[in-house]
């Protein structure tokens, strides 16, 4: 429970955020003006607390006078839970990224401990949408997991700015419509690394942005990618990628065709396991003559007939 505020501190701050003009000082008008403000906190404000670890999942609408409400009394939680790491869930009801950074900035100081973030837009609507700018974000140096839904970056250095914000990722996933408008001209290919990424979800535009870029990632492990482009060429885009990364399992979703899966396995030659989502049928055929020196396991692939060499069924991977 949050700590007692007195009645005309709460209308001072009420009146201020949501510009109202101090007309009256009767008991009515500052118990309405109380309950309208409490309301607001209430109807925006979603966080839950549990005896073994504390889960804060913010949901603000875009007008910034209720930004502002669930924030002041969001810090008095946060102040209270100062030891404990938090993982917060961040989602703007717009299209405008700018009021992610505002939250983000508004909670600076207390960034230091949050493990999981989560950050997304309700809707975009592309090429026409604002852009996130992470231009003025702090370090976030015990940032572990970051999830980026229907965002969209100014242009790959703004991208590549996100990952220098965030040292010690261990998972990364850029997933909904986000994307980066790779097409914008990029000067200063400096080299990106991410030391302990083990688990790393990306949709094939969010590739363009290592184009050309020298990109190490020595810890990953599981590799998702995400193919909404049945007509993208994987093979043109992989020969402009230079990644240092030996995933050992790679997981396909999407509209994959036979010559990208190909073309993605000879890029990724260490994968040992192999997973697909809603793949075309011939991918499924093409797949199915991988002897088991090249790919070990093969996943959500029905069982062949005659059984006879090719890649393990999905029984077989588990008895090994």
């Amino acid at each position: 429970m949050l700590p007692s505020i007195p009645d005309e501190i709460w209308r001072y701050i009420f009146l201020t955020l949501d510009g109202l003009q101090d007309q009256s000082d009767s008991q009515y008008e500052r118990e309405k003006d109380i309950g309208r403000l409490s309301s607001v906190c209430r109807t925006w404000r979603d966080i839950c607390i549990s005896t073994s670890a504390l889960w804060k999942r913010i949901t603000f609408d875009d007008r910034k006078s209720n930004v502002h409400a669930e924030l002041l009394r969001m810090g008095v939680s946060l102040a209270r839970s100062s030891f404990q790491q938090l993982e917060a869930s961040i989602t703007i009801s717009s299209s405008d990224p700018s009021m992610l950074s505002f939250v983000v900035l508004a909670l600076e100081e207390h960034l230091t401990r949050v493990r999981k973030l989560d950050l997304s837009l309700v809707y975009l609507d592309p090429p026409h949408s604002p852009r996130l700018d992470v231009s003025t974000w702090p370090i976030m140096r015990t940032l572990e997991e970051l999830t980026l839904e229907n965002i969209r970056f100014h242009s790959s250095p703004e991208f590549r700015a996100l990952l220098r914000c965030t040292p010690a990722l261990r998972s990364l996933r850029v997933g909904g419509m986000s994307w980066i408008a790779h097409f914008l001209p990029d000067s200063g290919k400096e080299a990106v690394a991410l030391p302990h990424l083990q688990e790393f979800t990306l949709d094939s535009y969010v590739l363009y942005t290592f184009v050309d870029v020298e990109f190490s990632i020595p810890a990953l492990q599981r590799l998702t990618l995400l193919n909404t482009e049945y007509s993208l060429s994987w093979h043109t885009l992989l020969s402009h990628l230079s990644w240092e990364t030996s995933p050992t399992e790679l997981i396909l979703s999407g509209a994959f065709p036979e010559s990208s899966v190909s073309s993605i396995l000879a890029f990724f030659p260490t994968i040992q396991e192999l997973s697909l989502y809603s793949c075309p049928t011939d991918v499924v055929h093409l797949l199915r003559e991988f002897s088991e020196d090249k790919i070990s396991a093969l996943r959500h692939l029905p069982r062949r007939p005659d059984n006879r060499g090719g890649a393990r069924t999905q029984d077989q991977a588990a008895r090994a």
